[in-house]
C-alpha cells in the first residue's frame, strides 16, 4: 500500500515538472514514434516521465523495504514480563557447565536424569548416572568430585 503511495506522489511531482523542463525519456517518444509535436506533447511527455520515474522511484522503494527486518518494539514492562516467564534451564545449565569436562550436550543428559545444579550432583551415584545418561562412569566420578569441592 505504501509502494502505491510513493508511486502517486512521484508520478504528480515529476508529471508537473515535465510540464516546466523537458526530461528524457518523455522528451524523445515523438522522435522514437515519428509523432509530430501537436501542441499537447509537453502533456504527454509529463505524463509518460511521471510513469516511468514513478514506477522506477516504486521499485527502489519495494526493494528497500524487502531489505529490512522489522522486529517489533516491545514495552519495557512487557519485556521483563516474558523473562519472568521464561524457564530458568539456562542458568542451571550454566552452573553445571562451569565443571570442566561438562559441556551443553553432558549438561542436557544430566538434567535428563534429574540433576539440575552443580549440588545435585555432587549428592548423586556415578554408576546410577553412568547408566541413566550413557556416559562414562570415569566422567561422571570426576565431575562429582569437581562438584563436591565447588560446594564446599
Amino acid at each position: 500500500m505504501i509502494g502505491a503511495v510513493v508511486f502517486l506522489i512521484f508520478f504528480v511531482l515529476v508529471t508537473l515538472i515535465s510540464l516546466v523542463v523537458d526530461l528524457p525519456p518523455g522528451i524523445y517518444v515523438n522522435e522514437w514514434f515519428g509523432i509530430p509535436e501537436p501542441d499537447y506533447s509537453s502533456v504527454v511527455n509529463g505524463i509518460i516521465n511521471g510513469a516511468v520515474y514513478g514506477v522506477v522511484v516504486w521499485l527502489v522503494f519495494s526493494l528497500a523495504k524487502m531489505g529490512r527486518k522489522k522486529e517489533p518494539v516491545k514495552p519495557p514492562l512487557l519485556e521483563k514480563a516474558e523473562e519472568a516467564k521464561k524457564p530458568k534451564e539456562s542458568k542451571l545449565l550454566i552452573e553445571l557447565t562451569e565443571i570442566k569436562g561438562i559441556g551443553p550436550k553432558n549438561a542436557k543428559k544430566l538434567k535428563a536424569a534429574g540433576v539440575k545444579t552443580v549440588s545435585d550432583l555432587a549428592k548423586r551415584s556415578a554408576k546410577d548416572l553412568s547408566e541413566k545418561t550413557g556416559i562414562s562412569i570415569k566422567d561422571i566420578s570426576r565431575w562429582i568430585v569437581q562438584a563436591n569441592e565447588m560446594i564446599k
